[in-house]
């Protein structure tokens, strides 16, 4: 019995570092521009194969695909601030700029009930960049400052608290 439990946390664990190399891949096939091999190859149902080729379309100019597959995975993950970013700004970048700022409003309502975790410097990240698109710049420097506190090496909150502050 206990031979069946440890075989399970294995399979478990290597799923994990599986789709944690997969999402590295994407990473680094949309650094290099190689948008169409990231729309191929982002074809799980994980949140982050949605958010990259999410991105990969927006890069392309496929904006209403990218909205599609955006909301598609919001509604499958309705937490994942990230992918609710991403929706936001390709919504923006459409010109819905009503529906940002419900997505806006409904993200202040989760974050007052709070639904996030804001001891996680991507959750402060998405609350950041949710902030930024409400037109909130206190609120959204506060929140990229509150991610780089807790994670000072990683490149992405302080790539994207850079940008805040160049505009």
């Amino acid at each position: 019995m206990r031979t069946f439990g440890v075989v399970g946390v294995v399979v478990a664990l290597l799923s994990v570092d599986a789709r944690a190399a997969a999402t590295d891949e994407l990473a680094a096939l949309y650094a290099r521009g190689a948008y169409e091999q990231v729309r191929a190859r982002a074809r799980g149902p994980g949140a982050k194969a949605a958010l990259w080729a999410a991105r990969a379309e927006r890069a392309v100019g496929q904006l209403r695909k990218a909205r599609s597959r955006l909301e598609l995975a919001t509604v499958k993950a309705p937490r994942d601030l990230a992918l609710r970013a991403e929706l936001a700004d390709v919504l923006a970048e459409l010109g819905e700029h009503q529906a940002v700022a419900d997505l806006v409003a409904l993200t202040d309502e989760e974050r007052e009930d709070g639904r996030f975790d804001e001891k996680r410097s991507d959750v402060l990240v998405g609350l950041a960049r949710l902030a930024r698109l409400g037109g909130r710049w206190k609120d959204a420097h506060a929140f990229f400052h509150g991610a780089v506190r807790l994670d000072p090496k990683a490149a992405a909150p302080n790539v994207a608290w850079g940008a805040l502050l160049l505009e």
